[in-house]
């Protein structure tokens, strides 16, 4: 072939400049030329590992591999058929948004990392109820609330497992609601902020 000779002919250093004006042409990306549809549909043979790999391309590629969708499919595959709560998180970047199905799958993952490698943490006591029974237990984020026998409410910190509050009610079975922000009792309404 004619190529062939005349890459033959030619010294190392203009082979080689060859060599730089030629390989960029075979160093494009192609997912960023398609539409956004097939763009999903061809990542959407990749592997979860090597999706999480994707995502560090280049930011177009880290809002494909952040779709919802994608993420779906992929833990529907894996069997996990809800995704977490969604909270709300700070935005990084304007207009992208993580996906809880995304979320869902890395914590199913790192849950199932822990139990073939035996890396499982110690329980946590959490000591405040003396002597008494807890009657009532309701968790909300990273927060624990208690009731016991002794008419005692303790709020926790599901983190750190210290009380952040202890509260005796009015009446021995108190009314008691755990919301996102309030902690609500028969006698009044105590915003979580401040614990």
């Amino acid at each position: 072939m004619a190529l062939d000779e005349l890459i033959d002919s030619c010294e190392p250093t203009h082979v080689k400049h060859m060599m730089q004006v030629i390989e960029p042409q075979f160093q494009r990306d192609f997912i960023s030329l398609l539409p956004k549809e097939l763009a999903l549909y061809v990542l959407s043979f990749l592997e979860p590992k090597d999706l999480l790999q994707a995502a560090q391309t280049c930011r177009y590629w880290r809002i494909l591999a952040e779709d919802n969708l994608l993420w779906r499919e992929k833990c529907r595959e894996e069997g996990i058929d809800e995704p977490l709560a969604f909270k709300k998180r700070k935005v990084t970047k304007p207009g992208f948004t993580h996906s809880p199905w995304k979320c869902a799958y890395i914590r199913q993952h790192r849950i199932d990392t822990n139990w073939r490698r035996g890396d499982l943490r110690s329980p946590k006591v959490l000591k405040g109820h003396d002597d008494h029974v807890i009657t009532c237990l309701q968790f909300c984020g990273n927060r624990i609330v208690s009731g016991s026998d002794d008419n005692s409410l303790k709020v926790w910190s599901a983190v750190t497992g210290k009380v952040r509050l202890s509260l005796i009610p009015r009446s021995p079975t108190p009314i008691l609601k755990l919301g996102q922000t309030f902690l609500t009792t028969e006698c009044r309404k105590l915003p979580l902020s401040q614990l």
